[in-house]
């Protein structure tokens, strides 16, 4: 998994990429060039894109929960 300092990558990624096309459609060569790592940095982190947006949204729903007040 990602450290948390990396989150920003992942933001990036899908912010800029699922404006572009659909997620499903896109490959891992894309996200890798749009972010502009290699493409074998991304395995590193994650087996395939769908682990990334996984991901993503739990780190998103951490964070929201963490701000939360009751």
């Amino acid at each position: 998994m990602p450290r948390k300092n990396d989150t920003y990558i992942l933001k990036k990624i899908y912010d800029s990429l699922c404006s572009k096309k659909s997620f499903d459609i896109m490959t891992v060569k894309e996200i890798a060039d749009d972010v502009g790592i290699p493409r074998q940095k991304f395995y590193d982190y994650f087996s395939c894109p769908e682990e990334m947006l996984l991901y993503y949204f739990e780190t998103e729903k951490n964070s929201i929960v963490e701000n939360m007040s009751f």
